[in-house]
């Protein structure tokens, strides 16, 4: 996530900066370098100290000695194959000037411009392995579904991938060395965020294994698996009809209950939308608030247009794809755009039909799936050959403490993000709409053990309406009401999540039992410690809605404490209301 990398700056210790003979230790220690290996290394230095060897310039200062700007060449096929040998701003508005010298506050201190290098010393790790495509993916195991057909699905062809690479071409130190992890067998972490399509909704319509073994992720996992025969651990969040507004909540919650760090975090919310600004504020909320826990994830954001609006919305996608592009530059998060390839293919009167079958749909099946993980596969093969070029001594840096992943807990002064690199969308997860330290959390797909299963006599329970979408439900209108317990800090805040959809739902009346009136940050109607929730809409489509409230100011009307109270609802109006969440902070 970070920008700093290997060598790009002189601010360093003097001192900090590896020895040829420390880097050669190092890894020999971590089994990149075998005895013989590094007794010839090491005897190649004795007999070259101080030696700049004619054709092996020192690299300039602030330059690493791999360029972003690299170019590979190869087709997909050997670029997949094994080395030989190897087993508010305001709305609509969008800072143009993410210049990386505006915020020269990196997370970790880089090293001091490179030291001369020696011929001899070339690069550390030759022969890591690659990544399959489909195509020479083998069959699917217990974690992972792939169809009778899925080797003979077509290639995407060498000229579709680089065009998909166009924004995931910098150097990515946190990628590098969680690869350099699986190549000495230790476990890496994947976490994966969007909505159904991704969760892999439709991938497999006629398999008896689960729809998420079938998505792109579990493919790109196993790709991982087969290369490097390591243990990959991925945990797949997708959630129907859940949008970045939706998720972020949900990674606030899970990043508070994790004990582990995660290496990659992939998002993908190009068909449940990246939040009502249009301009990727949410996605910069998102990636700050997620920094907060996890200051050494590497983002990976995968793009495309919404296959059923994207015609109807070009306009308001392309100021969004802007917007994300400079994020990605701004933060080194990596864009692939999988919209680039379907361009690609039409203007050149290709089958487009096959990259997303159906085509006029949120859910496509596993041949859309099986592309998306050749699209990660590709771009990790490509940073495979920019790693290999690396000379020891920055080999060696990432192998060390300061690009392993890590879990911390946030100071509640946000001091963590304060002293951040400065947002470039006007992001400020002081006014976000999110409980970043939440107090009480009652969630429908994790109940704890003081989270009511149903009201008193039953009116309102638990249960899954849909395969793996549960809520508490209602279809008695004006009946009993189903009650939670808050708690509060000095500036109160409650967050509820509900079904918004344009069939058979209703509305609930809610109320907040404490001696505060209550605002909506996106409601302006809704004020007050009384009010109706709308479930239902006219778009044509069911989601998740957020609801986020804030206190504004005490009543002497109600009774109370102020760290404390009980928010309950009663369906008003039928047939149905659905309730996902109630957070407090």
């Amino acid at each position: 996530m970070d920008r700093a990398f290997l060598g790009q700056s002189s601010d360093a210790q003097d001192g900090s900066r590896l020895s040829p003979m420390e880097a050669l230790r190092i890894l020999k220690d971590h089994g990149l370098l075998t005895e013989a290996e590094f007794a010839a290394k090491e005897a190649a230095l004795a007999a070259s100290t101080e030696v700049q060897v004619p054709g092996s310039p020192r690299p300039a200062s602030g330059t690493t000695g791999t360029k972003a700007s690299d170019t590979l060449s190869g087709s997909q096929e050997e670029l997949n194959a094994a080395p030989e040998g190897s087993n508010s701003i305001a709305d609509g508005e969008v800072d143009r000037d993410p210049s990386p010298d505006r915020n020269p506050t990196p997370a970790f201190a880089p090293a001091p411009a490179a030291a001369p290098q020696i011929s001899q010393l070339s690069a550390a790790v030759r022969h890591l392995p690659r990544l399959p495509s489909h195509r020479s993916a083998g069959p699917g195991t217990s974690l992972v579904y792939r169809a009778p057909e899925f080797q003979s699905l077509p290639a995407l062809t060498d000229e579709a991938l680089e065009a998909s690479q166009a924004l995931a071409s910098q150097d990515y130190p946190q990628l590098y060395a969680m690869l350099l992890r699986l190549a000495r067998n230790q476990t890496i972490r994947l976490q994966v965020y969007g909505g159904s399509m991704t969760y892999g909704e439709g991938c497999c319509t006629s398999c008896d294994t689960r729809n998420n073994h079938c998505s792109w992720s579990a493919q790109f996992a196993d790709y991982l698996r087969t290369a490097f025969q390591g243990r990959v651990e991925l945990d797949n969040r997708g959630r129907g009809g859940c949008d970045m507004a939706c998720a972020l909540p949900d990674m606030v919650l899970s990043e508070t209950a994790a004990t582990e760090p995660l290496d990659m975090m992939l998002l993908d919310f190009s068909q449940n939308g990246w939040g009502i600004s249009k301009t990727g504020k949410e996605l910069e909320e998102f990636v700050r608030a997620c920094h907060l826990f996890l200051p050494k994830t590497l983002f990976v954001v995968f793009w495309n247009r919404d296959m059923i609006d994207g015609e109807k919305s070009a306009k308001i996608d392309a100021r969004l794809f802007e917007g994300i592009r400079i994020l990605g530059q701004h933060y080194s998060v990596p864009v692939l755009n999988y919209e680039a390839i379907l361009e690609l293919y039409a203007k050149e009167a290709r089958a487009v039909e096959e990259l997303w079958p159906g085509w006029k749909t949120r859910h496509p099946t596993w041949q859309a799936h099986a592309y998306f993980a050749d699209v990660l596969a590709y771009w990790c093969n490509k940073q495979l050959e920019k790693l290999e070029r690396l000379p020891e001594e920055e080999t060696a840096r990432l192998l060390g403490e300061e690009f392993l992943p890590q879990h911390r807990t946030p100071s509640p002064d946000l001091k963590d993000d304060l002293g951040w690199i400065k947002p470039v969308l006007k992001a400020d997860l002081a006014t976000a709409p999110v409980c970043l330290f939440p107090l009480s959390q009652h969630i429908a797909r994790s109940p704890g053990p003081s989270t009511p299963r149903q009201s008193p006599k039953g009116e309102w329970s638990l249960f899954e309406d849909r395969r793996n979408k549960p809520g508490w439900i209602s279809n008695t209108t004006d009946g009993e009401e189903l009650v939670f317990d808050l708690k509060f800090s000095s500036k109160p805040m409650i967050m509820i999540q509900y079904l918004r959809s344009y069939t058979n739902i209703g509305e609930a009346e809610v109320t907040v039992q404490s001696p505060w009136i209550w605002r909506s940050t996106m409601f302006k109607n809704l004020r007050g410690y009384t009010w109706r929730m709308l479930g239902r809409w006219p778009t044509k489509i069911s989601v998740t809605q957020n609801a986020f409230f804030k206190a504004v100011t005490p009543t002497s009307q109600l009774e109370g404490r102020k760290d404390s109270a009980t928010i309950s609802f009663r369906l008003a109006r039928g047939p149905k209301f659905k309730l996902l969440t109630v957070i407090s902070c």
